[in-house]
């Protein structure tokens, strides 16, 4: 296994090196899932049907059970968000602690359930990743905070690309943001 895998790294160096020496252009194309490109699209539900589609099709398929609780949670669903992010946690023994930052997930902080899906969170990354928090409230205050003041920038460059930088909706969106603080 070793072998191969420096087998594998020297042919990608010597590959940069070569590639250097030429022009070469690379092209690469993303492939989008249904959810994806209707999620892209600015349509959450058209994003929830496709993400529930899939699971149904490919049930072990992963990232679709926590991009649906993502797309629940922005349409302000909270119940099913945490139902799907607790069984992307669950199937996955996911231990990134990933869902404590993502901007997703700004609603289903208000659902009473957000508490104890949290602590499962960071008690599987504590755990899976030999970690000490010596301050959970300090650490949680922290997480909160970082969530705060980087949501709805996404909401507002989405609103300025279909509306215009000034339009109603992208300045009350900048109002949302400033009393969210």
């Amino acid at each position: 296994m070793l072998k191969s895998v420096c087998f594998v790294v020297l042919i990608l160096l010597l590959s940069s090196v070569a590639g250097k020496s030429q022009e070469s252009n690379i092209t690469y194309t993303v492939i989008l899932t249904p959810g994806d490109s209707a999620r892209k699209a600015g349509d959450m539900v058209a994003a929830i049907k496709a993400y529930k589609e899939s699971i149904a099709s490919r049930p072990k398929e992963l990232n679709d059970y926590y991009n649906l609780a993502c797309a629940f949670s922005r349409v302000g669903e909270q119940d099913s968000a945490v139902k799907y992010l607790t069984q992307y946690i669950t199937l996955s023994h996911d231990s990134t602690g990933m869902a404590l930052t993502d901007l997703d997930f700004v609603n289903i902080r208000k659902s009473s359930k957000w508490p104890q899906l949290e602590s499962n969170i960071i008690n599987a990354y504590r755990i899976k990743n030999n970690v000490r928090i010596k301050d959970l409230d300090y650490a949680k205050a922290l997480w909160h905070l970082l969530v705060k003041d980087q949501a709805y920038y996404e909401d507002i460059e989405f609103a300025k690309s279909k509306t215009g930088n000034s339009s109603t909706v992208v300045l009350a969106l900048w109002d949302l943001k400033k009393t969210r603080r």
